[in-house]
C-alpha cells in the first residue's frame, strides 16, 4: 500500500516503486551503488532552477480498456528553496482519470513522474489482473538494473534545440512470469529529461515492440515540447 504522508518526493516516488513489505525502496551506496538512472528520476533535484511558475504537461492515452482520451497533468511550484528543493502542488489528470498526489513540501524530484507510473501500473493491472506491488517492483528493479540504456539526445522546447538525456527500461522482459503478461511482456518505459526545461522532465512514454489491439500505450510531455519526439514508433 503507498504511503503519502512524506514531506519529501524522492520518498513517495521510491516508496509508491517498492514491493510492499521489501524494505529499503533504492539501497545505499554501502550495499549496491546507485544506478544513474535512479540519480537522474529520483535523487537530482529536478526544481534547483525552476522558481515561482505552474508547469503544464500533455498526456495522451491509447485505446486500451477505455477508448482514447487527452487529458493534462500540471505542478504549481509554490516555492523555491535554497537549497534546491520546492514546495510544489500537482494535478494528474482530471475526473475519473485522476491520480491524487499531496502537495510536497522540500521536494527532490518531480511528482509528474510518480503520476505517470502510478496511472500506468493501474492501467496494467486492468489489463493483465497483476498486483500493482508487481508492477512496482518490476519498475524498480529495472531502474536499478546495471545496464539501464542511456543516450545523450536533443530535444525541441519552446522551438529551441536543448541537451537532453533519453533512459529506457523494459520492466518485464527477464521477468521468469513474462509469459503471463502476453503482449505486454516486452513493454518498454521511456524517460526523457532536460536541465533546460523546468522541473527537468521533458517527457515519459511507453512503447511495446508488438502493436496489438489493446495498444495501451499512453505519453505525458512538458507543454513547449513536440510531441513528435515523445511517443511510440511502432
Amino acid at each position: 500500500m503507498m504511503r503519502l504522508k512524506m514531506k519529501s518526493c524522492r520518498g513517495v516516488i521510491l516508496i509508491a516503486l517498492a514491493a510492499a513489505g521489501t524494505g529499503p525502496t533504492i539501497p545505499t551506496a554501502a550495499a549496491q551503488d546507485i544506478t544513474i538512472a535512479e540519480r537522474t528520476l529520483f535523487l537530482d533535484k529536478h526544481f534547483s532552477s525552476t522558481g515561482k511558475q505552474k508547469l503544464t504537461y500533455l498526456f495522451h492515452q491509447e485505446t486500451s480498456d477505455i477508448p482514447a482520451f487527452d487529458d493534462k497533468a500540471t505542478i504549481e511550484v509554490d516555492e523555491q528553496r535554497p537549497d534546491g528543493t520546492a514546495s510544489v502542488t500537482t494535478e494528474f489528470l482530471s475526473d475519473q482519470h485522476a491520480i491524487p498526489i499531496p502537495p510536497i513540501e522540500g521536494a527532490t524530484g518531480n511528482p509528474i513522474i510518480l503520476g505517470f507510473l502510478e496511472n500506468d501500473i493501474a492501467k496494467m493491472k486492468r489489463l493483465t489482473g497483476g498486483s500493482v506491488n508487481y508492477f512496482r517492483k518490476r519498475i524498480r528493479l529495472a531502474l536499478a538494473a546495471a545496464d539501464v540504456r542511456i543516450r545523450h539526445v536533443l530535444v525541441d522546447y519552446n522551438s529551441q534545440a536543448v541537451p537532453g538525456q533519453e533512459i529506457t527500461i523494459f520492466p518485464y522482459s527477464e521477468d521468469p512470469q513474462r509469459q503471463r503478461l502476453t503482449p505486454y511482456a516486452e513493454k518498454a518505459y521511456v524517460f526523457v529529461t532536460s536541465g533546460a526545461v523546468p522541473g527537468k522532465v521533458y517527457c515519459i512514454y511507453t512503447t511495446m515492440n508488438n502493436k496489438t489491439d489493446q495498444a495501451a500505450d499512453s505519453s505525458l510531455i512538458i507543454a513547449g515540447g513536440d510531441p513528435k519526439q515523445c511517443k511510440s514508433e511502432n
